[in-house]
Order: C-alpha cells, then sequence, then structure tokens
C-alpha cells in the first residue's frame, strides 16, 4: 500500500520506482494478471525513464513467456534485442525460451548463438546459452557449418553441457 501511494503521489523517479515495486510485488503473489498490467503500464508512462520502460516490457515478457505465443513476445521485446541495445541479453534469452516452448528450435538457436557469441555476455548467461544450445542440438541435431567469421560451439565436456568457443571476430 505504501508503494501504490507513492506511485501516485511521489516525486521525481520514486513514482516509476514504487510502480515498478509494486507489479513485482504482485508476480511474487502469484497476481502474474495483476503484474503484467502493471508493467504494461509501466512500460506506456510517459513519465518512466526509457531503462525502466525496457526493463517493465523484459519483466512482462518474461512472465508471459510459457503461455503467449512466440509472435506475441517478439511484439512485446523484438526490438530490445537488437545489436547495441543494453537490454540485448535479457531479449534474447527471453525470444529464445518462447521459440523453444514454440518448438521452433531452429529460431531458438539463432537466439541463444547470438548470445553466446556476443562479447558482451556474462559468464553466467553464456552458461545458460550452452545449455540450451545443448539442448536444441539434442532436439535437432548439431549445429550446421558456421557463417564465415563465427565459431561453432563446442562439444560438451563429460557430464556437462556445451558452451561456445571465443568468437573468431567479437559482436556487439
Amino acid at each position: 500500500k505504501a508503494f501504490e501511494a507513492i506511485s501516485k503521489d511521489g516525486s521525481g523517479g520514486y513514482p516509476a520506482l514504487a510502480h515498478f515495486r509494486v507489479a513485482t510485488e504482485k508476480a511474487l503473489s502469484n497476481d502474474r494478471s495483476g503484474a503484467i498490467a502493471d508493467f504494461d503500464a509501466l512500460a506506456k508512462d510517459p513519465g518512466a525513464s526509457a531503462d525502466i520502460k525496457a526493463m517493465a516490457r523484459l519483466r512482462a515478457a518474461l512472465l508471459t513467456v510459457d503461455d503467449a505465443s512466440f509472435a506475441d513476445i517478439q511484439s512485446r521485446i523484438g526490438d530490445l534485442a537488437t545489436v547495441g541495445n543494453p537490454w540485448r541479453q535479457s531479449a534474447r534469452e527471453i525470444l529464445g525460451l518462447s521459440a523453444w516452448r514454440a518448438g521452433d528450435y531452429v529460431t531458438s538457436r539463432k537466439y541463444f548463438d547470438q548470445i553466446a557469441y556476443d562479447v558482451g555476455t556474462s559468464k553466467e548467461l553464456r552458461e545458460r546459452a550452452g545449455i540450451m544450445l545443448s539442448l536444441i542440438a539434442a532436439k535437432i541435431g548439431p549445429e550446421p557449418a558456421p557463417a564465415t567469421g563465427a565459431a561453432p560451439a563446442t562439444a560438451a565436456p563429460a557430464g556437462g553441457a556445451a558452451t561456445p568457443a571465443a568468437p573468431a571476430t567479437p559482436t556487439p
């Protein structure tokens, strides 16, 4: 209730942050539809910063990834997955998961490859991408030969997931 009051009557950046917290609390209390509605409203709030709006879009997409179609997820956050966007890795992971859930393993591989070969990817996310690439390979076979300049994923070590090799040419 305190965060709701701040989201309505606060000043500066506090209303957006409080609104974000209200939506998060709804998600934590299993009010997914309320949380999604709040994140969507925050993403459209003209007073919110671009970063808050992008994060709200990502959070709403993450909450819908199990139920929404890939096209819906792509319309929510597809533009955030572009090269150079600071939110690209999170958007690519959600898009890859959505494509995986839809059974579109080729598209899923595309997003996880982008994560794996991006020099800006954190170690943890690179490991998750490697796991997903291993799962995709188990479903549809090994990755086709890489395009010029791309590095193939390495074979999985015994008992572990495949991890991508270092890219031949760094990508943003």
